[in-house]
C-alpha cells in the first residue's frame, strides 16, 4: 500500500471538511472532538520520540527474506526442498512470524507504547472538557458561532481519521498478541484512516465489519486451491468502503436500531 497516497487523501479530507463543514460527514460532540485533537498531538509526540530513538519502530529487525511469493516446484527442488507432487507449491508467509527472527508479540507491544501518548492525552482532554467547568465553557464557546462550524468540521474529520485507523490497528494488535504472528498490515490502518478523514467515522466503522464478508469467498479459494491462509485485506477494505458510500442510506436504515441502542445518529 503506497502510504503517501493515504496521507494525501487524509490531508485532503481534513482540509475539505474544515472548509465545508458537515456537508457529508457526521458531526462529533465537542468532548469527542477535543479527545481527537489531543490524540493527534499524542501521535506527533510519539513520532518525535521515535525520531530521537526514545522509542523503537516495531518489526524493525525482522528478516524480510523469510517472506515472499509462492516458490515454484523447480525453484524449491533447486533449493534442496526435495521432490513434491506436481502442481504443489511451497507457500512462504508474508505475515511476520518467529521465523523472521523476531517475537511478534513483543514487537507489537512497541506499537502499544507508540499509541500510549495519544490514548493518555485523549482521555485527559475528554475529562478536562467534560469535568472542569472553566475549560468546558471555553471549549464550548470555540464550538459555537460561524467559526465553530469550521472548527467542528475539522474535529469531525480528525475523529473519523482516528476511528478508521483504530479499528484496524486495534485488530492488528489484538490479533498479533493472540496468534503470535503479525495480524493485518499497517497499510490497512492507513487505508481506513484515510477513509475516515474523508467520510467521517461511521463509514469506515461499517466498512471494517463488511470487508470480511467480501473477502470470505476469495479466502476460501486461497485456502483450498493454494494452501494459503493469508488474505491481503486492503482491497476488501476498499471494496467495502465503496459499497458503504454507494448504499449508505439503505445501510443506515438497516443499522438504525443499533444506532438507537448506542445513542448514535446514522444520518
Amino acid at each position: 500500500v503506497p502510504l503517501e497516497v493515504c496521507w494525501f487523501v487524509s490531508v485532503v479530507g481534513v482540509v475539505a471538511s474544515t472548509a465545508e463543514p458537515h456537508q457529508w460527514m457526521p458531526a462529533v460532540s465537542p468532548a469527542l472532538g477535543a479527545a481527537g485533537l489531543a490524540a493527534i498531538v499524542g501521535l506527533f509526540v510519539s513520532l518525535i520520540l521515535m525520531r530521537y530513538g526514545l522509542i523503537q519502530q516495531s518489526f524493525l529487525d525482522a528478516d524480510e527474506s523469510a517472506a515472499g511469493p509462492p516458490v515454484s516446484e523447480k525453484d524449491d527442488k533447486s533449493a534442496g526442498g526435495g521432490k513434491r507432487r506436481k502442481g504443489k507449491q511451497k507457500i512462504r508467509s508474508v505475515a511476520v512470524t518467529k521465523a523472521h527472527g523476531v517475537n511478534p508479540r513483543k514487537e507489537v507491544l512497541r506499537e502499544v507504547l507508540f499509541l500510549a501518548p495519544a490514548i493518555v492525552l485523549a482521555i485527559v482532554a475528554h475529562l478536562l472538557v467534560t469535568k472542569v467547568e472553566p475549560i468546558h465553557s471555553a471549549w464550548s464557546s470555540l464550538n459555537t458561532g460561524a467559526a465553530g462550524r469550521y472548527f467542528g468540521g475539522l474535529q469531525a474529520a480528525v475523529f473519523g481519521y482516528l476511528i478508521g485507523g483504530l479499528w484496524v490497528w486495534g485488530m492488528r494488535i489484538l490479533g498479533t498478541l493472540g496468534f503470535g504472528k503479525e495480524a493485518m498490515g499497517m497499510g490497512d490502518v492507513h487505508i481506513l484512516a484515510a477513509v475516515g478523514a474523508v467520510a467521517g467515522w461511521i463509514v469506515p466503522s461499517v466498512a471494517f465489519f463488511l470487508a470480511p464478508l467480501f473477502g470470505l469467498l476469495w479466502a476460501l479459494h486461497l485456502w483450498i486451491g493454494r494452501n494459503q491462509r493469508e488474505l491481503p485485506y486492503g482491497p476488501w477494505l476498499a471494496a467495502a468502503t465503496l459499497i458503504v458510500l454507494l448504499f449508505y442510506d439503505a445501510l443506515a436504515d438497516i443499522l438504525q436500531p443499533l444506532g438507537l441502542i448506542l445513542g448514535v445518529a446514522l444520518r
